[in-house]
Protein backbone atom coordinates (compact mmCIF):
# COMPACT_ATOMS: atom_id res chain seq x y z
CA UNK A 1 0.00 0.00 0.00
CA UNK A 2 1.11 3.66 -0.77
CA UNK A 3 0.96 6.17 2.04
CA UNK A 4 2.09 9.51 0.79
CA UNK A 5 2.23 13.47 1.26
CA UNK A 6 2.93 16.39 0.21
CA UNK A 7 4.28 19.57 1.95
CA UNK A 8 5.52 22.81 0.08
CA UNK A 9 7.39 23.39 3.26
CA UNK A 10 9.14 21.40 6.23
CA UNK A 11 8.00 22.68 9.75
CA UNK A 12 6.24 22.30 13.11
CA UNK A 13 2.84 22.88 11.94
CA UNK A 14 2.70 20.48 9.02
CA UNK A 15 3.49 17.76 11.35
CA UNK A 16 5.76 15.33 9.04
CA UNK A 17 7.13 13.90 12.31
CA UNK A 18 3.67 12.24 12.68
CA UNK A 19 3.59 10.63 9.67
CA UNK A 20 7.35 8.91 9.76
CA UNK A 21 5.97 7.62 13.20
CA UNK A 22 2.65 6.51 11.93
CA UNK A 23 4.53 4.59 9.34
CA UNK A 24 6.94 2.88 11.77
CA UNK A 25 3.48 1.85 13.68
CA UNK A 26 1.89 0.04 10.76
CA UNK A 27 5.05 -1.50 10.42
CA UNK A 28 5.34 -2.72 13.58
CA UNK A 29 1.66 -3.94 13.31
CA UNK A 30 2.37 -5.63 10.40
CA UNK A 31 0.89 -3.39 7.93
CA UNK A 32 4.02 -2.98 5.78
CA UNK A 33 2.99 0.76 3.77
CA UNK A 34 5.49 2.67 1.35
CA UNK A 35 5.69 5.99 2.28
CA UNK A 36 6.26 8.39 -0.48
CA UNK A 37 6.76 11.99 1.40
CA UNK A 38 7.26 15.42 -1.33
CA UNK A 39 8.49 17.97 0.96
CA UNK A 40 10.21 21.40 0.92
CA UNK A 41 12.07 23.35 -1.99
CA UNK A 42 14.89 21.32 -2.89
CA UNK A 43 17.91 23.54 -0.59
CA UNK A 44 16.13 21.90 2.26
CA UNK A 45 17.96 18.50 2.07
CA UNK A 46 18.85 18.78 6.05
CA UNK A 47 15.72 18.72 7.11
CA UNK A 48 14.69 15.84 4.73
CA UNK A 49 17.25 13.64 6.03
CA UNK A 50 16.07 14.42 9.71
CA UNK A 51 12.81 13.18 8.44
CA UNK A 52 14.49 9.86 6.87
CA UNK A 53 16.67 9.69 10.29
CA UNK A 54 13.73 9.04 12.53
CA UNK A 55 13.11 5.69 10.08
CA UNK A 56 14.48 2.64 12.02
CA UNK A 57 17.28 1.31 9.17
CA UNK A 58 15.12 -1.69 8.90
CA UNK A 59 12.47 0.08 7.40
CA UNK A 60 14.64 2.52 5.41
CA UNK A 61 13.66 0.66 2.12
CA UNK A 62 10.17 1.13 2.53
CA UNK A 63 10.29 4.87 2.72
CA UNK A 64 11.33 8.11 0.26
CA UNK A 65 11.56 11.60 1.20
CA UNK A 66 11.95 13.92 -1.79
CA UNK A 67 11.63 17.61 -2.50
CA UNK A 68 8.31 19.03 -3.03
CA UNK A 69 6.25 18.19 -6.42
CA UNK A 70 5.11 20.75 -8.98
CA UNK A 71 1.32 21.17 -9.50
CA UNK A 72 1.33 18.92 -12.32
CA UNK A 73 3.53 16.39 -10.79
CA UNK A 74 1.21 15.89 -7.78
CA UNK A 75 -2.14 15.81 -10.13
CA UNK A 76 -0.35 12.99 -11.67
CA UNK A 77 0.44 10.99 -8.87
CA UNK A 78 -3.32 11.25 -7.70
CA UNK A 79 -3.90 9.92 -10.63
CA UNK A 80 -1.66 6.77 -10.41
CA UNK A 81 -2.42 5.87 -7.01
CA UNK A 82 -5.67 6.74 -7.28
CA UNK A 83 -8.35 3.87 -5.46
CA UNK A 84 -4.33 2.71 -4.38
CA UNK A 85 -3.14 4.80 -1.61
CA UNK A 86 -3.97 7.06 1.07
CA UNK A 87 -2.91 10.82 0.98
CA UNK A 88 -2.26 11.96 4.52
CA UNK A 89 -2.16 14.96 5.67
CA UNK A 90 -0.78 15.26 9.36
CA UNK A 91 -0.73 19.11 9.82
CA UNK A 92 -1.71 20.51 12.82
CA UNK A 93 -2.93 23.99 12.09
CA UNK A 94 -3.81 24.84 8.57
CA UNK A 95 -6.46 27.43 7.17
CA UNK A 96 -7.60 25.30 4.36
CA UNK A 97 -5.14 23.00 2.75
CA UNK A 98 -6.30 22.37 -0.61
CA UNK A 99 -3.89 19.64 -1.49
CA UNK A 100 -6.14 16.48 0.65
CA UNK A 101 -9.09 18.45 -1.40
CA UNK A 102 -7.53 18.11 -4.67
CA UNK A 103 -6.43 14.37 -3.36
CA UNK A 104 -10.29 13.71 -2.60
CA UNK A 105 -11.13 14.92 -6.21
CA UNK A 106 -8.71 12.47 -7.63
CA UNK A 107 -10.51 9.72 -6.03
CA UNK A 108 -7.76 9.35 -3.73
CA UNK A 109 -8.40 7.93 -0.11
CA UNK A 110 -7.28 10.58 2.56
CA UNK A 111 -6.38 10.85 6.40
CA UNK A 112 -7.20 14.40 7.80
CA UNK A 113 -7.41 15.42 11.23
CA UNK A 114 -10.77 16.18 12.91
CA UNK A 115 -10.72 19.55 13.77
CA UNK A 116 -12.46 22.12 11.99
CA UNK A 117 -11.31 24.94 13.88
CA UNK A 118 -7.41 24.30 13.18
CA UNK A 119 -7.62 22.28 10.32
CA UNK A 120 -10.00 24.09 7.27
CA UNK A 121 -10.43 20.97 5.06
CA UNK A 122 -11.57 19.15 7.57
CA UNK A 123 -15.06 21.15 7.60
CA UNK A 124 -15.15 19.91 3.79
CA UNK A 125 -14.23 16.03 3.94
CA UNK A 126 -16.49 12.82 4.75
CA UNK A 127 -16.36 11.74 8.12
CA UNK A 128 -14.49 8.49 6.88
CA UNK A 129 -11.42 10.02 6.15
CA UNK A 130 -11.26 11.90 9.31
CA UNK A 131 -9.39 11.21 12.76
CA UNK A 132 -9.39 12.12 15.78
CA UNK A 133 -5.75 11.94 17.94
CA UNK A 134 -2.47 13.11 16.41
CA UNK A 135 -0.60 10.53 18.55
CA UNK A 136 -2.63 6.87 17.18
CA UNK A 137 -5.15 8.66 15.13
CA UNK A 138 -3.32 8.85 11.96
CA UNK A 139 -2.39 5.28 11.40
CA UNK A 140 -5.35 3.65 12.86
CA UNK A 141 -7.13 5.79 10.09
CA UNK A 142 -4.60 4.60 7.65
CA UNK A 143 -5.01 0.81 8.23
CA UNK A 144 -8.36 1.43 8.53
CA UNK A 145 -8.54 2.90 5.06
CA UNK A 146 -5.95 0.37 3.79
CA UNK A 147 -8.51 -2.56 4.50
CA UNK A 148 -11.16 -0.44 2.44
CA UNK A 149 -8.80 -0.38 -0.30
CA UNK A 150 -7.80 -3.91 -0.06
CA UNK A 151 -11.73 -4.61 -0.27
CA UNK A 152 -11.66 -2.90 -3.04
CA UNK A 153 -9.23 -5.05 -4.90
CA UNK A 154 -10.85 -7.92 -3.37
CA UNK A 155 -13.92 -6.91 -6.14
CA UNK A 156 -11.44 -6.50 -8.97
CA UNK A 157 -9.92 -3.09 -8.89
CA UNK A 158 -6.61 -2.22 -9.90
CA UNK A 159 -3.59 -3.97 -7.91
CA UNK A 160 -1.23 -1.55 -6.21
CA UNK A 161 1.75 -1.24 -8.32
CA UNK A 162 4.57 -2.60 -6.85
CA UNK A 163 7.25 -1.02 -4.56
CA UNK A 164 10.07 -1.09 -7.35
CA UNK A 165 7.51 -0.01 -10.59
CA UNK A 166 5.48 2.88 -8.44
CA UNK A 167 8.99 4.14 -7.96
CA UNK A 168 9.92 3.25 -11.51
CA UNK A 169 6.45 5.43 -12.55
CA UNK A 170 7.46 8.11 -9.99
CA UNK A 171 10.51 8.86 -10.97
CA UNK A 172 8.85 9.84 -14.65
CA UNK A 173 6.34 12.03 -12.77
CA UNK A 174 9.07 14.23 -11.02
CA UNK A 175 11.65 13.69 -14.39
CA UNK A 176 9.17 14.71 -16.71
CA UNK A 177 5.70 15.91 -14.97
CA UNK A 178 3.87 13.47 -16.54
CA UNK A 179 3.91 9.64 -17.23
CA UNK A 180 4.98 8.97 -21.07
Amino acid sequence: MLLFSAAARIDGFKNLEALVDATVRLHRGGLKPTLYLAAGRPTDEAQRQELLAAVPRDLRDFVMVEPRLTPAQLHTLFRVSAGRSVFAFPSRYETLGLTPLQALSHHVDVAVPDDPDRIGAAEYTPFEFRYQDLEDGLAKKVAELSVRSSRGRAEGHEELLPRGAFFAVLEQVISHGSIS
